[in-house]
């Protein structure tokens, strides 16, 4: 028997630590990272902005406008976000290409916040509908910010996935710090005429800042954020016709596990759901219950207050060794726990309870039961018990779902271009946070407290016990 040369050995050897190498993952681009959730934080600031001083403005250019017409502002948002999701998702992986759909969603968003500043040189009449049409165009624009869910899996580990979608998610929550800090900041700078009806003021210094972080962001886009190397190869691999695109990415995700599919998309309603739900009654709820005009000031110091605590969960959980054990599909646990006793928590049980202030000449700002015919026979729990928990509860909710559901979507789509597969997920986000607010506002007024909260508690108890029967999957798949 012939035994084999040391040569032999050797070149097999080298084979080997070749094979090796080509399949080892590329490290994390940390530096890449940073200026993602850098851009992500100026565009979703400049959204966060516009929003805490639409009304104000729009009440200053058409005092005769109502609330009701007012608010059409946010579902406007939301249906512009959805189109421009979808379609920057169709472009991004239609071209193979990442800077170019940021860059059409600055121009756009430039165009919209000029349209916005000089809606006073429009009739008055028409301006509402100039404000509106400005929105629209500002949520498409930030639709463009699929691209950068897609861009995270390009330049990081499987095993720094968490880390990385934490980092992005702590850009979020300090943007909804900012718009506040933005608007209390100019409440303070003096008056100053530019141009006929062009002024600087309260309500207008923001708009200016936002026209500002909108730029700065074009300038990171242009200049510091790069194509990854693997997109570049796709492009010169898989050029074709947007009819071949989809026709690979239908092919790329009927690999993928239906069930767990299912189910995240699924956790992402219910989640969003809880989230929603809070936000569109918060302030009524402030205000009719609590016998207060100071709603305003109430939301935003919670607003602010769940930034911070946000923020420090958000660093909590991106050093946490259940996360860097690759588990995150366990944080969603943690996620829905909250959500669930928070609203369990909110129903107004007796110890910690007491009967609505019901509107009268001694209580103005009481719960109307002309309105709200529920007030007079249900109770809420004391505001100083309520208001904190609430906060707390709903800041470490919001941050661990969001990097739960996005490493473990992440990770189960792959090795592929993920702009299509994210930009659906981001879709069905927009619908449950359009239709929420709906349904909870109907609940909320026609029958009360007690049926909202527990409808809520139980949306997340259904969110957790289905996410339990994936584990034995999530286990075989290592997500």
């Amino acid at each position: 028997m012939e035994l084999p040369s040391p040569e032999s050995n050797n070149e097999k050897t080298s084979r080997l630590n070749e094979g090796k190498e080509e399949n080892e993952e590329p490290p994390t681009q940390w530096r890449l990272i940073i200026i993602c959730a850098t851009i992500y934080f100026l565009i979703t600031t400049v959204l966060t902005t516009l929003n805490v001083v639409a009304y104000l403005y729009l009440k200053n250019i058409d005092p005769s406008i109502s609330p009701v017409y007012a608010g059409l502002h946010l579902a406007s948002a939301k249906f512009g976000h959805a189109i421009g999701t979808v379609a920057f998702a169709v472009y991004a992986y239609s071209y193979k290409c990442f800077t170019k759909p940021l860059l059409i969603g600055r121009v756009i968003s430039i165009f919209s916040i000029i349209l916005y500043l000089g809606i006073l040189m429009f009739p008055e009449s028409s301006r509402r509908y100039v404000f509106l049409i400005s929105f629209l165009m500002q949520s498409f624009a930030e639709g463009s910010l699929i691209v950068m869910r897609s861009y995270i899996p390009r330049v990081s580990t499987e095993k720094d996935r968490h880390a990385a979608y934490g980092i992005i998610s702590g850009a979020v929550m300090m943007s909804i710090l900012a718009g506040p800090g933005i608007q209390m900041s100019a409440d303070f700078l003096p008056v100053v005429e530019l141009y006929s009806r062009l002024e600087l003021r309260g309500f207008t210094y923001p708009i200016w800042i936002a026209l500002f972080l909108c730029v700065l962001a074009m300038f990171l886009i242009s200049n510091k954020l790069e194509d990854p190397t693997p997109m570049e190869e796709e492009k010169k691999l898989t050029h074709g016709s947007f009819v071949t695109s989809m026709a690979t990415a239908i092919e790329q995700v009927s690999l993928v596990d239906k069930a767990v599919l299912g189910m995240i998309f699924f956790e992402r309603i219910i989640c969003s759901v809880a989230f929603s739900a809070l936000l569109a009654v918060f302030a009524p709820y402030i205000q009719t219950t609590f016998n207060s005009d100071n709603s305003v000031i109430y939301t935003a110091g919670a607003q602010g207050v769940a930034g911070i605590v946000s923020m420090l969960t958000v660093a909590f959980f991106i050093f946490s060794p259940i996360l860097k054990s690759g588990r995150c599909s366990l944080l969603l646990f943690f996620s829905l726990s909250c959500y669930f006793f928070m609203y369990l928590y909110s129903f107004p049980w007796s110890p910690i309870s007491e009967p609505i202030t019901v509107m009268s000449t001694e209580n103005p700002h009481g719960c109307n039961t002309t309105e709200l015919a529920w007030c007079v026979v249900q109770s809420h729990v004391k505001m100083w018990y309520w208001l904190p928990v609430i906060v707390f509860l709903f800041a470490m909710a919001v941050p661990t779902s969001m990097i739960s559901i996005d490493t473990v979507y992440s990770k189960l789509l792959g090795d592929i271009d993920q702009n299509i597969m994210q930009g659906a997920l981001v879709l069905v986000d927009d619908i449950a946070s359009s239709v929420a607010p709906i349904v909870t506002m109907k609940i909320y007024t026609s029958y009360g407290l007690d049926a909202l909260w527990l409808a809520l508690a139980g949306a997340a108890l259904v969110g957790f016990f289905a996410w339990i029967l994936m584990i034995p999957k999530m286990r075989k798949l290592k997500l």
